[in-house]
């Protein structure tokens, strides 16, 4: 059975120099660290220099999001060089992301999850996947 490591992203932690130590240390594949995709939407400056794939590394790009439109208009912002996946937060246990409907708090609304889903399938141009904790 082939089994590979994949860094889990921690806000504030994996920037690309931890990404690319991980990778020469035996990760199979790095995600940046958790990008909220409203701010991808409106252009946020400090937003978009989180999504740091200048070089090739196997790395995903996960996103923090609780409306399908809001998915769909960052996905369409992105500039997929060196990415080969999405990842969806559906995990982050922040009681301020929880409040505003988004990390965790999505478990309890499976339409909403669902409709997340179909749409990042529809318009991610690499594969993708969620993240998600057993427990929190």
């Amino acid at each position: 059975m082939n089994k590979e490591v994949w860094l889990s992203p921690m806000e504030a932690v994996t920037d690309l120099a931890f990404r690319k130590l991980c990778i020469n240390h035996g990760a199979d594949m790095t995600f940046t660290e958790m990008i909220r995709a409203d701010a991808i939407v409106r252009g946020n400056k400090v937003t978009l220099s989180l999504i740091d794939t200048h070089i090739p590394l196997k790395q995903g790009i996960q996103l923090l999001v609780s409306k399908p439109a809001v998915l769909q208009k960052a996905l369409q912002k992105i500039d997929f060089i060196n990415i080969i996946g999405v990842d969806l937060n559906f995990g982050c246990p922040s009681l301020d992301v929880i409040g505003k409907g988004k990390g965790h708090a999505l478990l309890k609304r499976l339409t909403r999850m669902r409709d997340l889903l179909f749409t990042l399938k529809k318009y991610s141009p690499v594969p993708c996947g969620i993240k998600f904790r057993l427990s929190v």
